[in-house]
């Protein structure tokens, strides 16, 4: 093989490489926005994790006692 055709060979497989990993970050990044987006959604408690669901909007946390 002439050291031409292994430059280039090196630069393609460095390129394929950078290329999954690219694609891996991009796709775990999606992952965790839309996980964030549903965390979002719910009313669970910042402190605890309680669902506060059917608490009215200024009660105070019944589990830790965190404030709304």
């Amino acid at each position: 093989m002439n050291p031409s055709m292994s430059g280039v060979l090196t630069v393609l497989v460095a390129s394929a490489c950078l290329a999954v990993v690219s694609a891996g970050f991009v796709l775990t990044e999606r992952r965790l926005r839309r996980e964030a987006r549903a965390d979002a959604t719910r009313d669970d408690c910042l402190r605890c994790g309680y669902c506060r669901a059917g608490l009215p909007s200024d009660a105070a946390c019944p589990e830790c006692g965190e404030p709304p």
